[in-house]
């Protein structure tokens, strides 16, 4: 494969009939003392577009003062087969990507993580913002508070802002759930379960499950919410639900994670039970293992990947002097064999 050509700031003063210092000063936009007729500015502008020509960006940050690093701090969350960690990381990479910027990432669990090795790089002369984000585990407002008060952008992509100072790119836990109760009624489930892990996040898709249930005058309670303590004892508590599968009357699960679905039909499918025309079966993440399962498994999205690129856009923003705003998108649903056949 023929390797593209590198257009050069020589070539686009060549083919204007200019010198190589003009086309700098007029695309890294510092004129100094120089002066350049309107049409003329123009005019290299054009060709350097149509010519494809990418700034180095070494030189463009010594011109400009930047580090051209964005500084992402991740706290690890989810299941490791969710891969909602790499989707995150992957979305800041391709929105990175376009303006030629290097990526430095730290991870962090604690508060003791944060302050010891993500603070040290969260300044100007390592970086010229920071992203963070995963699911806050502790009061992280604070600091990164004392960041922008310092003088660094911070934008963050948690579920939900947690500051009015800080930009957030964040989807609602309470729309997830209402999400999967709208999918599981249009695929015909009328008394769908609910495995419910007792944890904030877990508390708000509870709920707006319940609400899509109630708009569509469908009884939901009792007997419908599984209780899970935490997602940690998922397991244990598939295996001991999955005894009452055989006799239960449910017609649609929803569970709060991809790896709790796949426990669940797996449990369903050795005792006989068939999915989805006995029961639809619909998970939370989308993560990779959904696809290589028995039954294909149909599954919620929180579009991690594109919260990551927008966090970036939302740095952007305030970096370039404009207001923080919070962005909140909506999840999709992924549907697969498991609720649609």
């Amino acid at each position: 494969m023929k390797q593209k050509k590198i257009v050069r700031i020589c070539d686009i003063a060549s083919e204007v009939g200019v010198s190589c210092s003009l086309v700098s000063k007029v695309l890294c936009g510092r004129m100094g003392n120089s002066t350049v007729r309107p049409a003329l500015a123009e005019r290299i502008k054009s060709v350097a577009k149509l010519r494809g020509y990418v700034p180095n960006a070494s030189a463009k940050a010594l011109f400009s003062g930047r580090q051209n690093t964005v500084a992402v701090f991740v706290s690890r969350h989810g299941h490791p087969e969710s891969d909602l960690t790499g989707k995150f990381i992957d979305g800041v990479v391709s929105e990175l990507s376009k303006t030629n910027r290097r990526m430095l990432l730290q991870f962090f669990h604690d508060e003791e993580d944060f302050r010891a090795n993500c603070m040290p790089a969260a300044v100007r002369a390592v970086t010229d913002g920071a992203v963070v984000g995963g699911f806050p585990y502790f009061d992280i407002r604070p600091m990164l508070e004392a960041v922008i008060e310092n003088g660094l952008p911070v934008a963050t992509a948690f579920s939900n802002p947690i500051s009015t100072c800080i930009p957030n790119s964040g989807v609602s836990q309470e729309q997830v759930g209402y999400c999967a109760a709208r999918h599981l009624i249009e695929c015909g489930c009328r008394r769908p379960l609910f495995f419910h892990v007792n944890e904030a996040d877990g508390h708000l898709r509870l709920s707006g499950f319940r609400r899509m249930m109630a708009e569509a005058g469908l009884h939901f309670g009792g007997s419908q919410i599984y209780e899970i303590g935490s997602f940690d004892s998922e397991e244990a508590s598939v295996r001991m639900a999955a005894p009452l599968l055989s006799k239960m009357k449910y017609d649609g699960i929803a569970a709060e994670s991809d790896s709790a679905a796949v426990l669940m039909m797996n449990a369903m499918l050795a005792a006989g039970i068939r999915i989805p025309e006995n029961v639809r079966v619909l998970g939370i993440d989308d993560s990779p293992l959904c696809r290589f399962t028995m039954v294909p498994l149909s599954s919620i999205s929180g579009r991690d990947q594109e919260r990551g690129a927008r966090a970036i856009r939302l740095l952007d923003k305030i970096g370039e002097g404009g207001e923080p705003e919070n962005e909140e998108l909506d999840p999709v649903v992924v549907p697969r064999a498991s609720t649609i056949g």
